[in-house]
């Protein structure tokens, strides 16, 4: 199938749309749903992978640790998106962790119960594999934004990420009112929340951003780009 083909399958199509379709569903596959609290594990490295998840309600990170013992982020996801993809592979355990950030209500499927539904539905199977390369992109992005690029740069690259992934554009503004804390910008940055929160201050005294709890404004992004 060439990439037209597969943009034509995609068109419409979401996680969210067939994952928040209750009747799609029930009339298709069994499905589990579990919840987890703030701070609780969802799974650890190097476990069995046996569920693949879609995300209902709350935000998770995805991570791993390295050998001085501190968790790197790979991921903060939320909302409509899915993780523990490796669920659907041979090795069958898990080369990274999954905690609750917040909160969370998740759909557990198995790895049979999601054949059932690439077999029902060949849109999913097409998404599925674009979200996988997706993520492995950004992955690899990210590990080598730790490796070459100092704490400010990663921070700054971050909420232009996050502009372009969650916010509205309003002219020269960007408005993301997805609620993000300090400490989840920390996380996927590997840098402290203190560092997070000086920047955020200075960009903020140079009316290049505003932020509060509800939503972080971009003033002016060309202004914010040119802070790397």
């Amino acid at each position: 199938m060439n990439q037209s083909g597969i943009f034509r399958i995609l068109e419409g199509k979401s996680f969210s749309s067939l994952f928040d379709n209750s009747k799609v569903l029930q009339n298709t596959i069994n499905y589990s749903k579990i919840s987890f609290v703030k701070g609780e594990p969802i799974y650890f490295f190097r476990d069995n992978a046996q569920h693949f998840y879609y995300i209902v309600k709350g935000k998770i990170k995805i991570g791993n640790t390295n050998d001085e013992f501190k968790d790197v982020i790979y991921q903060i996801l939320e909302k409509g998106e899915i993780f523990g993809e490796s669920a659907l592979l041979p090795s069958q355990q898990r080369h990274d962790f999954a905690e609750a950030i917040e909160d969370v209500l998740l759909y557990s499927f198995t790895n049979d119960q999601i054949q059932a539904l690439i077999k029902k539905d060949a849109s999913f199977s097409v998404l599925l594999l674009s979200s996988m390369s997706s993520k492995i992109d950004e992955i690899e992005t990210r590990l080598a934004s730790l490796i070459f690029k100092d704490s400010r740069t990663r921070i700054i690259e971050h909420l232009l990420e996050i502009a372009e992934k969650h916010g509205q554009r309003m002219g020269y503004e960007w408005s993301i009112t997805t609620c993000i804390k300090h400490q989840e910008i920390a996380d996927i940055t590997s840098t402290s929340r203190q560092t997070v929160t000086v920047l955020l201050n200075e960009l903020r005294d140079n009316d290049i951003i505003h932020f509060d709890r509800k939503r972080i404004l971009i003033k002016d992004i060309e202004r914010l780009k040119q802070q790397i």
